[in-house]
Protein backbone atom coordinates (compact mmCIF):
# COMPACT_ATOMS: atom_id res chain seq x y z
CA UNK A 1 0.00 0.00 0.00
CA UNK A 2 1.12 3.59 -0.82
CA UNK A 3 -0.68 6.49 0.32
CA UNK A 4 -4.04 4.45 1.17
CA UNK A 5 -3.89 3.06 -2.57
CA UNK A 6 -3.42 -0.16 -3.52
CA UNK A 7 -1.83 -2.10 -6.97
CA UNK A 8 -2.69 -5.78 -7.44
CA UNK A 9 -1.72 -7.94 -10.29
CA UNK A 10 -2.26 -11.04 -11.92
CA UNK A 11 0.24 -12.44 -14.12
CA UNK A 12 0.36 -16.03 -16.36
CA UNK A 13 3.36 -16.59 -18.67
CA UNK A 14 2.59 -16.63 -22.30
CA UNK A 15 -1.24 -15.52 -21.11
CA UNK A 16 -1.06 -12.15 -20.15
CA UNK A 17 -1.23 -10.01 -17.12
CA UNK A 18 -4.32 -7.85 -15.42
CA UNK A 19 -3.61 -5.05 -13.09
CA UNK A 20 -5.99 -3.13 -10.55
CA UNK A 21 -5.01 0.30 -9.27
CA UNK A 22 -6.97 1.56 -5.77
CA UNK A 23 -6.28 5.08 -5.61
CA UNK A 24 -8.01 7.64 -2.50
CA UNK A 25 -7.54 11.07 -2.76
CA UNK A 26 -9.17 14.09 -1.51
CA UNK A 27 -12.04 15.73 -3.55
CA UNK A 28 -11.50 18.71 -4.16
CA UNK A 29 -13.53 22.37 -3.90
CA UNK A 30 -14.01 23.29 -7.73
CA UNK A 31 -14.38 26.90 -7.36
CA UNK A 32 -10.49 26.97 -6.21
CA UNK A 33 -8.48 28.54 -8.97
CA UNK A 34 -5.27 25.96 -8.95
CA UNK A 35 -3.63 28.06 -11.62
CA UNK A 36 -2.15 31.39 -11.48
CA UNK A 37 -2.17 33.78 -14.84
CA UNK A 38 1.45 34.57 -14.29
CA UNK A 39 2.03 30.83 -15.34
CA UNK A 40 -0.05 30.70 -18.23
CA UNK A 41 0.38 32.03 -21.93
CA UNK A 42 -2.09 34.82 -22.44
CA UNK A 43 -2.02 35.12 -25.65
CA UNK A 44 -1.05 32.50 -28.32
CA UNK A 45 1.32 34.16 -31.30
CA UNK A 46 -0.13 33.47 -34.99
CA UNK A 47 2.55 32.12 -37.08
CA UNK A 48 0.43 31.61 -39.88
CA UNK A 49 2.55 31.02 -43.26
CA UNK A 50 5.76 30.59 -40.92
CA UNK A 51 7.00 27.05 -41.14
CA UNK A 52 8.77 25.03 -38.48
CA UNK A 53 10.76 21.45 -38.80
CA UNK A 54 10.37 19.44 -35.62
CA UNK A 55 13.26 16.37 -35.46
CA UNK A 56 11.97 13.89 -32.77
CA UNK A 57 12.34 10.01 -33.06
CA UNK A 58 9.73 9.64 -30.18
CA UNK A 59 6.39 9.64 -31.93
CA UNK A 60 4.78 10.98 -28.60
CA UNK A 61 7.04 13.71 -28.10
CA UNK A 62 6.45 14.54 -31.84
CA UNK A 63 2.93 14.88 -31.06
CA UNK A 64 2.74 17.04 -28.12
CA UNK A 65 5.36 19.33 -29.88
CA UNK A 66 3.17 19.71 -32.49
CA UNK A 67 0.06 20.15 -31.04
CA UNK A 68 1.44 23.19 -29.16
CA UNK A 69 3.42 24.66 -32.25
CA UNK A 70 -0.28 23.86 -34.30
CA UNK A 71 -1.58 26.35 -32.08
CA UNK A 72 0.34 29.12 -33.63
CA UNK A 73 -1.00 28.14 -37.15
CA UNK A 74 2.76 27.41 -38.55
CA UNK A 75 3.35 24.81 -41.25
CA UNK A 76 4.82 22.19 -39.40
CA UNK A 77 7.62 19.26 -41.15
CA UNK A 78 9.08 16.67 -39.52
CA UNK A 79 11.90 14.46 -39.45
CA UNK A 80 12.69 10.94 -37.23
CA UNK A 81 16.80 11.70 -36.86
CA UNK A 82 18.96 14.53 -37.88
CA UNK A 83 20.27 12.87 -41.17
CA UNK A 84 16.79 12.90 -42.54
CA UNK A 85 16.59 16.76 -40.80
CA UNK A 86 19.64 17.55 -43.05
CA UNK A 87 18.54 16.37 -45.99
CA UNK A 88 14.88 18.12 -45.62
CA UNK A 89 16.90 21.35 -44.85
CA UNK A 90 19.17 21.29 -47.39
CA UNK A 91 17.14 20.45 -50.33
CA UNK A 92 14.44 23.42 -49.22
CA UNK A 93 14.38 26.84 -50.98
CA UNK A 94 15.98 29.88 -49.06
CA UNK A 95 14.47 30.57 -45.86
CA UNK A 96 11.82 27.73 -46.58
CA UNK A 97 12.33 26.70 -42.47
CA UNK A 98 11.69 29.65 -40.06
CA UNK A 99 12.60 27.40 -37.00
CA UNK A 100 14.27 24.03 -35.95
CA UNK A 101 13.26 22.30 -33.03
CA UNK A 102 16.08 19.08 -32.72
CA UNK A 103 15.78 16.54 -30.42
CA UNK A 104 19.26 15.49 -29.29
CA UNK A 105 19.37 12.19 -28.99
CA UNK A 106 18.14 10.10 -31.81
CA UNK A 107 19.38 6.98 -34.05
CA UNK A 108 21.25 7.36 -37.36
CA UNK A 109 22.67 11.06 -36.58
CA UNK A 110 21.94 12.99 -33.39
CA UNK A 111 20.84 16.47 -33.04
CA UNK A 112 24.51 17.54 -32.40
CA UNK A 113 25.79 16.50 -35.73
CA UNK A 114 22.66 17.47 -37.55
CA UNK A 115 22.79 21.52 -35.99
CA UNK A 116 26.73 21.22 -36.75
CA UNK A 117 26.01 20.25 -40.57
CA UNK A 118 23.10 22.63 -41.25
CA UNK A 119 25.44 25.14 -39.52
CA UNK A 120 27.93 24.65 -42.51
CA UNK A 121 25.92 24.08 -44.93
CA UNK A 122 26.27 26.39 -48.22
CA UNK A 123 22.95 27.73 -48.00
CA UNK A 124 22.44 31.53 -47.27
CA UNK A 125 20.41 30.74 -43.95
CA UNK A 126 22.25 27.56 -42.47
CA UNK A 127 23.95 29.69 -40.46
CA UNK A 128 21.04 32.28 -38.97
CA UNK A 129 18.13 29.62 -38.87
CA UNK A 130 16.89 29.15 -35.33
CA UNK A 131 17.29 26.06 -34.31
CA UNK A 132 15.92 24.87 -30.64
CA UNK A 133 17.64 22.40 -28.65
CA UNK A 134 15.09 19.46 -26.76
CA UNK A 135 16.28 17.23 -24.64
CA UNK A 136 15.80 15.44 -22.03
CA UNK A 137 19.37 16.08 -20.42
CA UNK A 138 18.99 18.50 -17.71
CA UNK A 139 23.00 18.12 -17.21
CA UNK A 140 24.74 21.65 -17.26
CA UNK A 141 27.15 20.21 -19.70
CA UNK A 142 24.49 18.95 -22.05
CA UNK A 143 23.18 22.75 -21.86
CA UNK A 144 26.62 24.09 -22.51
CA UNK A 145 27.32 21.67 -25.65
CA UNK A 146 23.92 23.10 -27.19
CA UNK A 147 24.71 26.56 -27.22
CA UNK A 148 27.93 26.15 -28.82
CA UNK A 149 27.47 23.76 -31.42
CA UNK A 150 28.83 25.45 -34.39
Amino acid sequence: MLLNSKLEVISELDKGSTFWVDVNFKVVDKNIEYVSKENTVQHIPDYKGKRVLIVEDNDLNAEIIGSVLGLTKATLDYAVNGQEACILFELSLYHYYDAVFMDIMMPIMDGYTATMYIRNLACPDAKSILIIALSANAFEDDKKRSLIVE
